[in-house]
């Protein structure tokens, strides 16, 4: 395993002389002879080694065993040890991310702080890829997914990366090298661990050699992707103008380089990855214009056949108290009066029930938890999807007015009063609001 382990290294030119390493141990199987093999080959490729492990706080005992095992092996090695408890559940339930997610982000954050200066190795190894184009595949990925775990993506190496987990554990074995288990990987709730216990099974009955048929496909398809993103690198400053983006030049390619494009331009401009319902946003105006809103509340817009990335953030929310007579708002002005307006007035006007209005009113701009029940509809919506369904240009979203209580909203300019406040047959006092705008 060593003698691939090398050529792996040189292949990819992993490691460069002085380089310093820090693998990331978790202390199963993987990592183990990761570290083994590294200690192995550091005085002949002549480079530095050191360890570093996250406690996720997901197994509660099993996990702290696991740090304790990691950190005898560590000092029976002369292997400096960097540790680091993070408690996973506690902030996957923050930011709604699965367990799995948030414990990978997190961890890649902890390992990228410790070593800002080397090189991350991590024990990713055949399998693992095989596991991940399978994963990708039910997903509906695109070729760049189907290419699985990379074997070098910016400060993060994967030396295991064409070894399988059978010559992972004899290797193990020969070496009399110890390792723990995480029960986890048995549990087949997971995804990636139903993919390793009961998919792949199945298709090595069909074929035996299954893995290394995977293997031959992932390197295939990592070649043919090597080569679109290098015509892609190539096209990609032929559309830039400064921040901008010549959408007819774009619109002109193959979809296969279109798509790479769109990636490449969202990535450089935004720091966003957009993901499949996020290009097909972006091609639907590169040929009509407009504005369209990506993941992470990204806008894009396309005018006068250029592609821009306004920034809407600087709008923020505002309020005004509301009284009775007139109110001055920044963007318009609402009288609220208890009595019929008289005909013939064109301003926007509506209607509700005073008896249901509960303590004080506001007229605001629109809140992102904003839900909207309007009057005989009978259904409730956030404002988000009513202004989608309705077409609300996305710069315009902010100005509308909406009218609130201590109970919630009362009712949404251009889309009439919340079912709450409505005007009834058992209505006794309307109070009427009328919105003139300049």
């Amino acid at each position: 395993m060593i003698c691939k382990i090398r050529q792996t290294v040189a292949d990819f030119n992993m490691i460069e002389p002085g380089d310093n390493i820090c693998v990331a141990l978790s202390g199963g199987a993987d990592s183990m002879s990761l570290l083994y093999a590294l200690l192995s080959l550091k005085e002949e490729l002549n480079f530095n080694v050191f360890a570093a492990h996250v406690n996720h706080c997901i197994r509660g005992k099993a996990a702290d065993d696991d740090e304790r095992f990691v950190k005898e092996q560590c000092k029976k090695l002369g292997v400096e040890l960097l540790r680091e408890r993070i408690n996973v559940p506690e902030e996957a339930a923050k930011t709604g991310e699965g367990l799995e997610e948030c414990g990978r982000r997190l961890r890649y954050e902890y390992l990228g702080s410790v070593c800002k200066n080397g090189k991350i190795a991590t024990a990713h190894n055949l399998n693992d890829r095989t596991e991940t184009f399978l994963f990708n595949f039910t997903r509906g990925s695109g070729l760049k997914g189907l290419c699985s775990i990379p074997a070098v993506r910016d400060n993060i190496i994967r030396p295991l990366i064409n070894c399988s987990r059978a010559e992972i554990e004899e290797y193990c074995n020969i070496n009399n090298i110890p390792f723990v288990t995480d029960k986890t990987n048995f549990d087949a709730e997971y995804s990636r661990n139903r993919i390793r216990l009961n998919v792949i099974p199945q298709l090595k009955e069909i074929n035996s050699s299954f893995e290394l048929s995977a293997e031959r496909c992932i390197t295939s398809l990592n070649e043919d992707e090597d080569y679109i993103e290098n015509a892609v690198e190539d096209v990609f400053l032929k559309i830039r103008d400064g921040g901008i983006y010549n959408a007819q030049l774009l619109n002109s390619y193959h979809t296969a380089v279109r798509k790479r494009l769109i990636r490449k331009i969202i990535t450089a401009e935004t720091g966003v990855v957009p993901e499949y319902n996020d290009y097909k946003k972006i091609e639907s105006i590169l040929t009509s214009g407009g504005l369209t809103q990506i993941k992470n509340g990204v806008f894009v817009r396309c005018r006068k056949g250029y592609i821009d990335f306004p920034d809407f953030t600087g709008q923020s929310y505002w309020e005004y108290e509301c009284s009775y007579g007139k109110n001055i708002l920044h963007n318009a002005v609402v009288t609220v009066d208890d009595s019929k307006t008289q005909d013939g007035c064109s301003c926007l006007k509506i209607t509700v029930d005073s008896d249901k209005i509960k303590g004080n009113l506001l007229l605001t701009a629109r809140k992102e938890s904003d839900k909207f029940r309007p009057a005989g509809r009978n259904c409730t919506k956030t404002l988000k999807k009513l202004f989608n369904e309705n077409g609300v240009p996305v710069e315009k979203r902010d100005d509308i007015i909406i009218c609130r209580d201590d109970d919630g909203i009362v009712f949404v300019e251009g889309f009439g009063v919340d079912e709450r406040c409505a005007v009834t047959s058992d209505t006794v006092n309307i109070t009427e609001f009328i919105i003139r705008r300049d």
